[in-house]
């Protein structure tokens, strides 16, 4: 009975099955920090993909979920117009958790773009070769440090582990089209709300530091109006904002450590609920 099982799954479930974990696997790519990368090319990463899917196959976790693939799956699977729908369910899933992820690199680049704008650091855009486009200096810095974080405490790892978790959570062929209108929008309500919160307390040191300096600077031009304290104005912030933020950058990186965590944890509650 056990060899007729492995058997079984051997030579029906491995070819869907494999299909089903590489879609998976490569909306964790689509999506995620790291592995979405411009400069990793797309050979490299659908090679990685390969590996991944057949280290997932080969683990014992979510085999109970890949060996109890409804015959209607397979057969979705095999058409060609329903195939491509259950696909993109497996893309959908890996991209979600990619993507409560990325919303955290958007929001430490937004706070370092919204800091850039007080500090006067917008006036020198450079080229950015992640989004091939430009950005300020800042905003670069604090997404660089984001993704070293993001592989200095293995969570690119996390991920790759949640992905093989979520077969147990969301089996496949399991999405239709309202469970999927339901998650995208409980997924924008969760993770949206928290993010203009999240950006505003990194950028307060910052903020409140121009705050002060805009007063002073006021100030003075009351009590010495023939002063021409203006063309002090951005030098003055400039040093203040590189003390600030020199000052206050280990709180701001262990916060972001604390976002990142939490990203991956609330991917896999929110999916791990979800299925609930």
């Amino acid at each position: 009975m056990q060899e007729a099982t492995i058997e079984q799954w051997t030579f029906d479930a491995l070819p869907p099955a494999a299909v089903l974990v590489g879609c998976r696997l490569l909306g964790l790519f689509i999506s995620a920090p790291f592995f979405r990368s411009r400069l990793l090319p797309w050979r490299l990463k659908i090679a990685v993909v390969a590996v991944l899917s057949m280290g997932v196959l080969l683990s014992p976790v979510p085999q109970e979920s890949l060996m109890g693939l409804e015959e209607g799956v397979l057969e979705d699977l095999r058409d060609p117009a329903r195939g491509w729908l259950l696909i993109g369910g497996e893309l959908l899933i890996g991209a979600v958790l990619g993507w409560s992820v990325l919303v955290v690199l958007a929001c430490v680049q937004g706070a370092a773009d919204l800091i850039a704008q007080q500090t006067g650091f917008t006036a020198n855009l450079i080229a950015d070769p992640q989004s091939q486009g430009g950005g300020s200096s800042l905003g670069i810095f604090y997404h660089g440090l984001a993704i070293y974080l993001l592989l200095s405490l293995n969570l690119h790892h996390s991920l790759i582990g949640s992905v093989l978790k979520s077969f147990s959570w969301v089996p496949p062929g399991s999405l239709s089209a309202a469970s999927v209108a339901q998650m995208l929008s409980r997924l924008a309500l969760e993770i949206g709300s928290d993010l203009f919160v999240a950006a505003m307390v990194l950028a307060l040191p910052v903020l409140l530091a121009m705050a002060l300096v805009s007063m002073v600077q006021a100030a003075l031009g009351r009590a010495l109006p023939q002063a021409e304290l203006f063309t002090l104005g951005l030098p003055v912030r400039l040093l203040v904002g590189l003390m600030v933020l020199y000052a206050s950058l280990p709180v701001s990186m262990r916060y972001v450590g604390g976002m990142l965590r939490s990203a991956v944890r609330g991917g896999d509650g929110f999916l791990s609920g979800w299925s609930g």
